[in-house]
C-alpha cells in the first residue's frame, strides 16, 4: 500500500469560509488527504453534511472486505455515527498537521 500524500491544504479549498470551530479559523491547521480506510487515525476529520472527528480506529471484520469506524459531530460531540467503506475505496480526511 502506498502512504497517503497531501492533496491540498483545508484552507485553499475552503478560503473565505470565515469562523472555524470556537470562532477560531481552524481549518489552517489540517491537511486535506485521500487515505484507504484502514489508515484513518483517531483525531481525523471527515466531512459529508457536518463535520465529524473519528473517535475509534478502523477495524474490519475478517469475512467482509469492510472498514468500520465511530466518529462524532464536531460540533454536537454527543452525537456520534458509524462510517463503512470498502477496504480498498480511497477516503478523504482533515489531518492536523
Amino acid at each position: 500500500m502506498r502512504p497517503a500524500a497531501p492533496i491540498f491544504t483545508a484552507t485553499a479549498m475552503r478560503a473565505g469560509d470565515g469562523a472555524g470551530i470556537g470562532g477560531v479559523n481552524s481549518l489552517d491547521r489540517f491537511t486535506t488527504m485521500a487515505v484507504s480506510p484502514g489508515e484513518i487515525r483517531m483525531g481525523d476529520h471527515l466531512v459529508d453534511d457536518r463535520e465529524w472527528i473519528v473517535i475509534s480506529g478502523p477495524w474490519k471484520m475478517r469475512v467482509a472486505r469492510m472498514v468500520y469506524l465511530f466518529a462524532q459531530d464536531a460540533r454536537q460531540p454527543q452525537r456520534r455515527r458509524e462510517f463503512a467503506w470498502y477496504e480498498d475505496e480511497p477516503v478523504t480526511v482533515w489531518r492536523e498537521d
